[in-house]
């Protein structure tokens, strides 16, 4: 049975601090429950940097933490730290967190009432198992939105990552930083406006492949640093029917750091990369590339190094791309590459330097003057929370059918039931996949 947090004695109405009743409603969902939010805002955290870390003793694994509806349920951290502080602290010193859920929820770190000297997380993670999160809002960090460590993979799907961090030190809305070789997907969602990038995959540490990330169907826009940030723990990061859209301060929508350390496999499937004072692409680095309808434009408007895409050391293949308007007069670089291998097999461009001064070593197979390709991407409408219904109906919304009761007829003659896998059907399956099975041993 849900805990409710208003039963526990929290009122919700942004100036009274709820922390305490909302801790114990999660000590009476106890593992594998619910706490559950009424509409309202909760303001938490005035006596302590951490209001809801995780006990050492498993108590709080498994649950959900869930709003009555999307975008109207805050849980806001309140002003004053002058150090580190943190919402939701998925971590206790015996290392024992196993999975979480959140949904419909909005998660504020209130960045802009922390002192000077703060370090501020709207919620990390460093646990085992699954990171589940469906149509929160995670805004206002002084640092990190979600920040993922140990070994727990996430799920996260229409979601919303707005103004975290600061340029001065970098914060970003979905840090994937586990220690562990983890997968991490992130659908439907919208990042915007963050002091450092949206998506920053990996740390530092070179030797290791650990992340393994897909980022699908999103739009990521106007943050200060780009879109993707790679690190040498990156294994593969796949960016598929995605927007990457730049305003006059975004730098780099995909590039690396630190430079001249291999960073993995990166895969550009259907993307759109518009508006950059560098390159739209620039990769320095040991790795591999794949390209397929992938468009740049806009990009380099402040003449730094490398043009439309810059590469140094990288193999890349791809097939068609399309570079245009690159340069604060549009004669930049379409392409650059400096002891690169591999092949493009053709390049569309306008507004760039003519073919004979690229820098492409020969990768680029074809070169031709044309329209920007229009990749196939989601559109701000359809990502972000889901708020009322969730049906097809629902004017601005994508429905992911594998969430919803959805099933394929088997062909006739067949016993190959298909239901989604999902928290309300995976039951289903298996009685069914067990009643096909004791059907086929009493026929035999």
């Amino acid at each position: 049975m849900p805990q409710d947090v208003t039963d526990f004695g929290a009122v919700g109405d942004g100036s009274r601090d709820d922390t305490a009743a909302i801790r114990a409603a999660a000590d009476a969902a106890g593992p594998g429950g619910t706490v559950y939010f009424p509409n309202g805002t909760y303001l938490v955290g005035s006596n302590d940097p951490n209001p809801f870390r995780y006990p050492n003793d498993g108590s709080w694994n498994r649950l959900t933490w869930e709003g009555e509806s999307a975008g109207s349920v805050t849980i806001r951290m309140d002003g004053g730290w002058d150090r580190a502080h943190m919402v939701f602290r998925l971590e206790s010193s015996n290392q024992t967190v196993t999975d979480a859920t959140f949904k419909k929820l909005a998660i504020d770190g209130n960045k802009q009432e922390q002192g000077s000297n703060a370090i501020g997380l709207c919620v990390l993670t460093d646990g085992d198992g699954l990171f589940k999160m469906r149509d929160c809002v995670v805004k206002n960090a002084y640092n990190a939105g979600l920040k993922l460590t140990g070994s727990m993979d996430a799920d996260i799907q229409y979601c919303e990552f707005d103004n975290n961090g600061y340029p001065s030190n970098g914060g970003h809305a979905i840090s994937p930083n586990q220690t562990a070789s983890t997968n991490t997907q992130i659908k439907w969602t919208l990042c915007k406006n963050q002091g450092g990038v949206d998506i920053d995959v990996g740390q530092d540490t070179q030797g290791v492949d650990w992340q393994t990330v897909l980022v699908e169907r999103c739009v990521l826009r106007d943050s200060y640093r780009g879109s993707l940030k790679l690190s040498p723990e990156n294994d593969t990061t796949t960016v598929r029917n995605t927007q990457m859209l730049g305003n006059a301060n975004t730098q780099m929508p995909i590039k690396e750091n630190p430079s001249n350390v291999p960073v993995g496999t990166v895969v550009l499937d259907d993307v759109l990369i518009d508006g950059s004072t560098w390159a739209g692409i620039d990769m320095p680095v040991p790795g591999l590339m794949k390209l397929r309808d992938v468009a740049i434009k806009n990009v380099n408007a402040d003449d730094h190094r490398g043009g439309g895409m810059h590469l140094e050391g990288m193999d890349v293949s791809g097939g068609t791309i399309s570079v245009h308007n690159v340069g604060s007069d549009n004669r930049g670089d379409a392409v650059s590459f400096s002891d690169s291998s591999g092949s493009i097999e053709k390049v569309i461009y306008d507004g760039t330097s003519s073919p004979s001064s690229w820098s492409d070593g020969g990768i680029v197979k074809s070169a031709v003057a044309g329209s920007p390709l229009q990749p196939d991407v989601a559109t701000e409408d359809a990502v972000g929370p889901r708020t009322g219904t969730t049906d097809s109906s629902q004017s601005g919304s994508t429905v992911d059918p594998a969430q919803y009761g959805g099933y394929q007829t088997p062909s006739a003659g067949t016993v190959d039931w298909h239901v989604p896998l999902n928290e309300n059907f995976e039951k289903i399956e298996a009685d069914i996949l067990d009643l096909v099975q004791r059907i086929q041993q009493l026929e035999q």
